[in-house]
């Protein structure tokens, strides 16, 4: 697995022809898509350059949301899964941390906490879909 492996989650209209252009940008740029995931115009792509189109989607100001993946969709081996897995571990005690000598509930954590904590959880899920 990929430990740089990124999956980006954006939004585009509903419409017919929307994706298109996307599909081009990452074309004209040398970027691989790895998967895709289309619901309705929620999108999540996993690439081989997360660099290169995180900075072409911060060029279009298309708001997106990053995600730890599995490149190619699968894990190379049951090592590097638990790996994968044991880095978000890592991550969820770092926030708990921070948060266990106050007691702190969800509704006071500061926003950046939150934030984290739905990014683990994201990721944990797309971990679970495995």
């Amino acid at each position: 697995m990929n430990q740089q492996a990124r999956s980006f989650c954006f939004q585009l209209p509903d419409l017919p022809g929307t994706f298109e252009p996307v599909v081009t940008m990452l074309a004209n740029a040398g970027v691989n898509i790895n998967s895709i995931v289309s619901h309705r115009g929620n999108v999540v792509l996993s690439v081989d350059q997360p660099q290169v189109f995180r900075d072409l989607l911060e060029q279009k100001r298309i708001p997106f949301q990053e995600l730890s993946s599995c490149s190619n969709g699968t894990p190379g081996t049951t090592g590097e899964l638990a790996i994968e897995l044991r880095l978000l571990g890592e991550r969820l005690t770092a926030v708990i941390k921070q948060l266990e000598p106050h007691d702190v509930p969800i509704s006071e954590m500061m926003e950046e906490q939150r934030e984290e904590l739905l990014r683990i959880a994201q990721d944990l899920h797309g971990f679970a879909v495995l």
